[in-house]
């Protein structure tokens, strides 16, 4: 089911192509074909096994980073641990403030954008609300919901 580019027995680099590019067309193919050759059981069955590796991944994430971050501490020789503090107090801030800001701005652009563009005819959906639970770093490598 995968394109020959990303096969094993064909690897990329022995046609002189970029092996992150066959990895991105074999997932655009799986993803147009894959509902007409899987079944209904192998597509649940998929989502919650993209459920578990998200978890884990997210898991080990956080606990590499709880390893690391001591050496890190300690490894502060250029600023004090306040001025560290502050900038990283700054910038969840700025991370907080920029999505906000997002959030109610951006729906509210792209809805008077349609409406311009379909002369006001368009249903839009309704605007989504400001999730604040993050969806975690490895949450692209798990297939979107349908």
């Amino acid at each position: 089911m995968s394109p020959p580019l990303s096969s094993p027995t064909c690897p990329p680099e022995l046609l002189h192509v970029s092996g992150v590019l066959a990895v991105v067309i074999c997932g655009l193919v799986t993803t147009r074909f894959g509902p007409r050759v899987l079944g209904s059981d192998a597509r649940i069955q998929a989502v919650a096994f993209w459920e578990v590796a998200s978890y884990l991944l997210n898991g080990a994430l956080f606990i590499l980073v709880g390893i690391q971050l001591p050496a890190a501490v300690r490894a502060l020789t250029s600023v004090s641990l306040a001025q560290a503090a502050l900038a990283a107090c700054a910038v969840s801030v700025a991370v907080i403030g920029t999505r906000l800001l997002w959030f109610y701005s951006v729906p509210y652009l792209v809805r008077s954008w349609t409406d311009v563009i379909s002369g006001g005819s368009a249903v839009s959906p309704p605007l989504s609300a400001c999730r604040w639970r993050g969806r975690g770093c490895a949450e692209p490598f798990r297939r979107p919901r349908r």
